[in-house]
């Protein structure tokens, strides 16, 4: 499955640095055309959009391959994960923690 995706990926991925360069370049260029940043902004949305497609179809395959046991496994731990991300600030928990003296 990765094998596959990253063969789906890669030339997108190429094109999307390439596109990146090519905006960077006329940044520090100092000389923006407002069309051809346009142009580059749209590139990229498409790039970034195709590249998602990918990366939520790696996940369902990925999903498909798991036994429903396991599955009941992940959505538990997506729960735990997501309370304790939703109670970080208020219990204490999290970057603050790092900050006390």
């Amino acid at each position: 499955m990765y094998v596959g995706f990253f063969d789906r990926t890669r030339k997108a991925k190429a094109d999307l640095m390439t596109v990146k360069d090519e905006k960077r370049t006329m940044f520090l260029s100092g000389k923006v055309d407002q069309q051809k940043l346009a142009q580059l902004d749209e590139q990229i949305v498409k790039i970034k959009t195709d590249l998602m497609k990918e990366k939520m179809k790696l996940a369902r395959d990925r999903l498909a391959q798991l036994t429903p046991e396991q599955i009941e496994k992940v959505a538990q731990w997506k729960a735990e994960k997501a309370f304790s991300r939703s109670h970080r600030g208020r219990h204490g928990c999290g970057m603050m923690k790092h900050f006390r003296g």
